[in-house]
């Protein structure tokens, strides 16, 4: 697998190889040598030197074919880890014409694209179907070009630069926000939905219009001042906001499921109304965004980030007042304030949380679990 987020197309250099029917064929055209070299028969050594010149002419073929092979692809290709993508190559003999051609794309897990015949200076289009198994963006990501052509003697394999990036976001479980922000305690295990009936909206301030954004909610006089599209921003009544701090301090599989039910969380609190902020690997706070947004931004979180400050967070950005501050962590990480929540991975967290505590299995689809009553600061 190729490093994600960070990979760029290098210099490229051919790999090649006899195939076992090669190894064959010059295993004869030895034989054969020796034996014609004892008796003097020029019959016999014509036979040999024939063996020996059709793997050299395989490696020639196949050599030149994957030099002159053009891969490209669309500028941005989207997908999630377990979920099937598809998505198509763009495929161009430049030099001379090509057989038995196979193309894989390593940093999607692609299925092997195969093409049995294509003529000089001709394009084919193939549909490449995908299981992508890890999460991360890659930009640039070289192909990989294999040939064996014209008779399986010889294979040469070489890295192909390809234009374009890909986003592969983490699979998401399908999980719930156990908090109801509804006016009873939001760190009580809820099962209800946010009060719909007869609950009405705060206003909050003014800001920027988005995309999406009512018109009714823009405000003209300060749109007009500005000589810019300004809304007035509301809250829903009762409901109360969070801010998902997911932990990146380390990598590895404990850190993926961290990034994905991070995710997850931010996806059900969009889907139920609520005010919800992921803060990114970059310092940066993502505000209840659509799912292809979300799906981009997950792609490209990059771990090995300190712990940050939760206080400056909350001083330092114009939030709605007293968030819900939930980390996403298998250990207890800084302090949170007297509003933090602990969502721990792996089960049952080896600490005692001073903060309200929910559990989430490392691997699999389930809810978060309320623990026991969190022991004293």
């Amino acid at each position: 697998m190729p490093e994600p987020a960070h990979s760029r197309t290098g210099r490229s250099v051919a790999r090649t190889h006899p195939t076992k029917a090669g190894i064959v064929a010059l295993a004869y055209g030895g034989f054969f040598f020796l034996i014609g070299s004892n008796v003097a028969s020029g019959w016999i050594l014509l036979i040999s030197a024939l063996c020996f010149a059709l793997p050299l002419l395989s490696f020639l073929r196949s050599f030149a074919g994957v030099r002159g092979v053009e891969v490209s692809r669309a500028p941005v290709s989207r997908g999630q880890v377990g979920t099937e993508m598809r998505y198509e190559l763009s495929i161009r003999a430049r030099r001379a014409g090509l057989s038995q051609l196979v193309v894989r794309d390593r940093c999607t897990s692609a299925r092997p694209v195969v093409l049995y015949s294509l003529a000089k200076g001709e394009t084919a289009l193939a549909t490449v179907t995908a299981l992508p198994v890890q999460r991360g963006w890659f930009e640039d990501p070289p192909l990989i070009v294999e040939c064996a052509a014209p008779l399986g003697l010889w294979s040469t394999r070489r890295q192909v630069p390809c234009t374009g990036s890909v986003e592969i976001a983490p699979a998401m479980p399908p999980i719930r926000v156990p908090w109801h922000m509804g006016g009873n305690d939001p760190l009580a295990e809820g099962l209800t939905e946010p009060p719909r009936r007869g609950a009405g909206l705060d206003f909050m301030g003014l800001r920027e219009y988005q995309p999406g954004d009512p018109v009714r909610h823009i405000h003209w006089p300060s749109s007009a001042r500005r000589d810019e599209p300004v809304v007035r921003e509301y809250q829903q009544e009762g409901v109360r906001p969070i801010v998902v701090i997911p932990d990146l301090t380390h990598s590895g599989a404990v850190t993926e499921r961290i990034i994905s039910v991070s995710g997850a969380i931010v996806r059900d609190a969009i889907t139920r109304s609520i005010p919800v902020y992921l803060r990114l690997s970059d310092g940066r706070l993502l505000e209840s965004p659509n799912s292809g947004l979300l799906a981009s931004e997950l792609a490209r979180i990059t771990t090995g980030v300190q712990w940050p400050d939760v206080a400056e967070i909350l001083r330092g950005r114009r939030l709605p007042p007293n968030p819900l501050v939930v980390a996403v962590s298998d250990r207890l990480p800084g302090n949170l304030g007297p509003q933090g929540a602990i969502v721990a991975i792996g089960g049952v967290p080896p600490f005692a949380s001073p903060y309200p505590a929910w559990s989430c299995p490392q691997e699999g689809e389930a809810w978060l679990t309320a623990l026991s009553t969190p022991s004293a600061a």
